[in-house]
């Protein structure tokens, strides 16, 4: 299934705003799971 790049970018605009409004510690959990 193709991804768009401007699919891409909004997905991560959305999650980096999402994560700008943890608090920091469910951020920081968020962050890892994410790196994971």
């Amino acid at each position: 299934m193709p991804v768009r790049k401007q699919d891409t970018q909004r997905a991560l605009h959305l999650l980096e705003e999402y994560r700008s409004k943890l608090s920091q510690t469910e951020d920081r959990q968020l962050r890892s799971s994410i790196e994971r």
